[in-house]
C-alpha cells in the first residue's frame, strides 16, 4: 500500500482484486444518499446518546450509587472502570460486527447493534443500587456495561460505510463526517438531558432523577430503529457480491484477510484512533469531573461548558472533511494533532482561572483542535478493500478507541492523583496522543484521491440502481 505526494500520482490505498470489485462513476441515488446519511447518522446519533448518558453519570453519581462501600477518590476511579468496561469490549463487538456485516451486509448488522446498545440503555436505567442489590448492583451495572460495548462496537464504522459506500466520490469526505458529527450531537443531547435533570434537588436527583435519562433511551429506540429498517443495503456491497461468489463464503474470516493484506492499514487505524478517542473522552467525560472537583464549578455548570464547546466540534469536523476532500486527509489530521501539542500546557493555565468565560473559551478551543481530525471517519473506510472493509475499520477504530477512551478517564484520574491534583502530567499526555495521531498520519497513505478501476461493476450498479428505482 503506497501513498503519493498529489492527486494524480495517487494510486490505490488497498489493493483491487484483478476483476475490479472497486466502483466508480456510478449514477447516484439522490433519494437513496438522502435515506442512507440519515438513517445511519440519526442512529449513531442514538447509539452515542446511550454511552454518553452513562459517561455522565459516571463523573457525577455512578461511584456513590453503586460504590457506596469505597471512599471517594475509590468510588469516582471504580466508576470510571465500569465506563471503562464497555470501551473494552467494543473491540470484540466490532469484529464480531464486522465478520457479519462483510459476508451478509451492512444494514442489518446495523440494526442488531443499535437495538442492542438501546435495550441495554434501559435496563441500566432500571438496575437497583448498592444500598438496595449489595454487591449485586454493580456485578450486574458492569454485566450491561459489557453489552453495550458489545452492541456499540459495530456501529461507528458500520454507519460511516454505509454513508462512504454511497457517496459521491470526490465528496466521500464531508458526508462520511456527518457520522462524527452526529456522534457529538447524541452527547450533546445526553449531556443536555443529563443536565435538566440535574438542577433537581440533589435528594430527588440522588434518588430517582438520574434514572430518567438512561430510560428515555426507549423513545429513541423507537425513532432510530424506524429509520434504520428503511436503509437500502449499500450498492457497492451487492455488486461485490455478483461480482465475486466468494464475499458471501460463511467459512472465510474478513478480519483475517485485513490483517494479512493490509497490516499497515490496521495498526495506523488503531493509533490515530487512540489517540482521537483519548482526546475526546478526556473532554467529555474526565474534564466534568475535574471540572466539578478540582476547579469547584457546579455539576450543571461544568455540563452546560461541555455541551456548548460540544457544538463547536460539529461544524469544524464538517467542515475539516470538506476540506480534506479537497488538500487530502494528511495535511488536515496532522495540522490538528499540532494544535493539541502546542496548547497541552496553556489549556490548563486557562482552566485554572475558574472563570466561567475563560473556562468555556478554552475547551471551545480543544473542541476545535479535536474537530480537526473530521477525515478520521472517511480515512477509516478508505483504508481498506471493500471485501473487509467492516471488519478492517471496526478492528482498528474499536480496538483504538476502546482501549483510548475507556482508559483515558482512568489515566488522567491516576496523573491527577500520583501528581497531588497538579496538571503538568495529564499536559504531557496530551502532547503525547497529538504526536501519536501526527506521526500515524504521516505513516499512512493519503487516501482521498483513491483512484478505482473501471470494470463490469458499473454495469451491475446501474442495473441496481434501475431496479431500486
Amino acid at each position: 500500500m503506497t501513498g503519493a505526494p498529489n492527486k494524480e500520482s495517487q494510486s490505490d490505498s488497498w489493493t483491487a482484486p484483478s476483476d475490479g470489485v472497486a466502483i466508480a462513476g456510478r449514477s447516484l441515488d439522490r433519494q437513496r444518499l438522502r435515506r442512507t446519511v440519515v438513517g445511519s447518522a440519526i442512529g449513531n446519533m442514538m447509539e452515542q446518546y446511550d454511552f454518553a448518558v452513562y459517561g455522565a453519570m459516571a463523573a457525577l453519581i455512578i461511584g456513590p450509587l453503586f460504590f457506596s462501600g469505597l471512599g471517594a477518590d475509590a468510588a469516582l476511579f471504580a466508576s470510571f472502570s465500569t465506563a471503562a468496561v464497555g470501551f473494552f469490549a467494543r473491540p470484540l463487538g466490532g469484529m464480531v460486527a464486522g465478520h457479519f456485516g462483510d459476508i451478509y451486509g451492512r444494514k442489518n448488522v446495523l440494526i442488531a447493534s443499535f437495538l442492542g446498545a438501546g435495550v441495554v440503555t434501559v435496563l441500566i436505567g432500571l438496575l437497583p443500587t448498592y444500598a438496595t442489590a449489595g454487591i449485586w448492583a454493580p456485578i450486574l451495572l458492569v454485566s450491561l456495561r459489557l453489552i453495550q460495548g458489545l452492541a456499540l462496537g459495530g456501529e461507528y464504522s458500520g454507519a460511516a460505510l454505509m454513508i462512504n459506500e454511497t457517496a459521491p466520490p470526490k465528496r466521500r469526505g464531508v458526508f462520511t463526517s456527518i457520522v462524527a458529527a452526529s456522534g457529538v450531537l447524541g452527547i450533546i443531547i445526553a449531556n443536555l438531558v443529563v443536565l435538566t435533570f440535574t438542577l433537581m434537588p440533589d435528594d430527588a436527583f440522588n434518588s430517582w432523577g438520574w434514572r430518567i435519562p438512561f430510560l428515555l433511551a426507549c423513545l429513541l429506540v423507537i425513532i432510530g430503529l424506524t429509520l434504520r429498517v428503511r436503509l437500502l443495503e449499500t450498492v457497492e456491497f451487492e455488486a461485490i457480491k455478483e461480482i465475486d461468489s466468494t464475499v458471501t463464503d460463511k467459512h472465510r474470516w474478513p478480519v483475517l484477510e485485513a490483517i494479512k493484506e493490509n497490516p499497515r492499514g490496521v495498526l495506523t487505524l488503531t493509533g490515530m484512533a487512540f489517540g482521537v478517542g483519548s482526546l475526546f473522552f478526556i473532554m467529555v467525560t474526565w474534564m466534568l469531573s475535574y471540572l466539578t472537583k478540582n476547579i469547584g464549578l457546579h455539576r450543571s455548570t461544568a455540563l452546560l461548558i461541555i455541551l456548548v464547546a460540544s457544538i463547536v466540534y460539529l461544524f469544524v469536523t464538517v467542515g475539516t472533511a470538506a476540506l480534506s476532500d479537497v488538500v487530502g486527509r494528511r495535511p488536515v489530521m496532522i495540522a490538528g494533532a499540532a494544535m493539541f501539542i502546542i496548547s497541552a500546557f496553556p489549556f490548563f493555565v486557562l482552566l485554572k482561572t475558574g472563570s466561567t468565560l475563560i473556562v468555556l473559551a478554552a475547551l471551545m478551543m480543544a473542541f476545535f483542535f479535536i474537530g480537526m481530525t473530521g477525515p478520521f471517519a472517511a480515512i477509516m473506510c478508505e483504508l481498506f478493500n471493500p471485501r473487509h472493509r467492516y471488519s478492517g475499520a471496526s478492528m482498528g477504530y474499536q480496538i483504538g478507541t476502546g482501549l483510548g477512551g475507556g482508559l483515558s478517564p482512568l489515566i488522567a484520574t491516576s496523573l491527577m492523583t500520583a501528581s497531588h491534583g497538579a496538571t503538568w502530567a495529564i499536559s504531557l499526555y496530551i502532547m503525547l496522543l497529538g504526536a501519536l495521531i501526527a506521526i500515524c498520519a504521516l505513516a499512512m497513505p493519503e487516501t482521498a484521491w483513491i483512484k478505482t478501476q473501471p470494470s463490469k461493476s458499473a454495469a451491475i450498479m446501474d442495473r441496481l440502481d434501475r431496479s431500486r428505482s
